[in-house]
């Protein structure tokens, strides 16, 4: 998995996820967790497996999935296996691929939880003042772990990272949950929208002393990077930008708005499951294309996915759209795709892919009940902070050296010891949390 530094979950300290908070969502409870069963129990909906295995498919590729993807691809190098793995790498600035829906998915998870997790409250009777307490409190230990991972404990205030996924997904997480359980559906989505035109403006007309306004294709000239040289101490990522900066969390507050939409629309009693399903995939689709008007064109990652969809298209449709690829290339986007400075279009084009995913998962899990295939994924979706955690302190890559080196150089050939290693490596991993998972040991902030 690549570990460029760009804001990305990734698994060192500069590149960090976090879980959301279980508690009360997905048949998670204070007081323990139940096995991943849909059951109804006394005037509660049913348990949605879909959102513990979509979580769990996120954190597959930090844990080590990717790095596995990309072994098993070393070593077959097929064409269809390097087109993966090419999109299991950060593109620098402007455009997308695959590793920078990773961040903005796992927050989106977040915000689809707040139905579930603090409106079931209020609804059940829990006064706001508990609530706030709960949202405080959760904000409070992300931004205080993201320090810790970031090297709080070296004691070097100087050059101590500030900025942190872990943070932003508190702030995130806080000021959407605040939102949420204050306003209905429609000032949520108002407040959605809000943020992402405010941001917008902001960085279209703000001057930055020096340079001016609208200048977003360099992270040196733009305001979100000045903001965190300004406001921030100790060391910015970049630099001269942080990923994770202090401006560019306002829209990462609309992700976490998207998600929370997403949960009313799954925990409303109707419609039925397929007709939610198929409102989420043409949510996603609207997310996609709004994206890709916004903030697309010739950018890396973007023209060679869609450039690639277009090509395997059969030639009698292509020729019927003939001109598409050369005037997308030609689009100048009013806001560049841009995971690093969590563009207003980057919210709505992986905001797009997150309810595409979602409905993809909820369709065939929760309402077609095919849920076994999943299982591997929601054993990591169940407690995705403890592994992330845990992963700073086991040292799961010498356990695998130490349990199957020998096999593996013994019996297996020379070329394929990176990837037998990386599998090792990984079904360890898997293991300490089925081993969790069977002793019902949860990990929650």
């Amino acid at each position: 998995m690549s570990t460029d530094p760009s804001g990305s979950l990734a698994m060192h300290p500069e590149d960090i996820t976090a879980s959301v908070p279980l508690e009360g969502v997905s048949g998670c409870s204070a007081g323990g967790l139940k096995p991943p069963v849909p059951a109804l129990a006394a005037g509660r909906l049913p348990r949605l497996r879909s959102l513990d295995a979509l979580r769990g498919f996120d954190m597959f590729w930090i844990i080590g999935g990717g790095a596995l993807i990309e072994a098993i691809a070393e070593y077959w190098s097929t064409p269809g296996f390097k087109a993966v793995t090419g999109q299991l790498e950060h593109v620098k600035w402007h455009g997308f691929q695959f590793e920078d829906l990773i961040f903005p998915l796992f927050l989106f998870i977040s915000g689809v939880t707040m139905p579930f997790a603090l409106v079931s409250r209020l609804e059940r009777g829990e006064g706001k003042g508990g609530l706030y307490w709960r949202i405080g409190r959760r904000v409070v230990l992300l931004v205080f772990l993201g320090l810790v991972v970031n090297g709080l404990f070296k004691c070097d205030f100087a050059h101590q990272r500030y900025c942190s996924v872990l943070g932003r997904i508190g702030l995130a997480y806080g000021l959407a949950a605040v939102i949420v359980i204050n306003a209905g559906v429609r000032v949520q989505l108002l407040s959605f929208i809000g943020l992402l035109v405010a941001y917008w403006a902001a960085l279209r007309y703000i001057p930055v002393p020096g340079v001016g306004a609208g200048r977003w294709d360099d992270q040196s000239t733009c305001l979100a990077g000045y903001v965190d040289r300004l406001l921030v101490p100790g060391k910015l990522y970049r630099g001269d930008h942080d990923p994770e900066g202090l401006l560019s969390t306002v829209p990462a507050v609309s992700t976490a708005l998207l998600g929370a939409m997403a949960g009313h629309w799954l925990r409303g009693a109707r419609p039925g499951g397929v007709v939610k399903a198929l409102g989420l995939v043409v949510a996603g689709l609207v997310g996609l294309f709004l994206g890709l008007v916004i903030g697309g064109g010739d950018l890396p990652g973007l023209t060679e996915f869609w450039g690639g969809l277009f090509n395997s298209l059969p030639e009698s449709w292509r020729q019927g759209i003939a001109g598409l690829p050369e005037f997308c290339r030609q689009w100048k986007p009013l806001f560049p795709i841009n995971k690093n400075l969590w563009s207003s279009s980057f919210v709505l084009y992986a905001g797009g892919w997150s309810l595409l995913l979602l409905g993809l998962f909820y369709l065939v899990i929760d309402v077609i009940g095919l849920w076994r295939w999943s299982f591997v994924f929601i054993v990591i979706g169940l407690n995705p902070i403890t592994i992330y955690v845990g992963q700073r302190f086991i040292d799961f890559r010498a356990a695998a050296d130490f349990f199957f080196q020998g096999a593996v150089h013994r019996w297996a050939a020379e070329a394929a010891w990176p990837m037998l290693s990386q599998a090792g490596e990984f079904l360890l991993v898997w293991l300490f949390l089925y081993f969790l998972y069977r002793k019902k040991v949860f990990l929650k902030v």
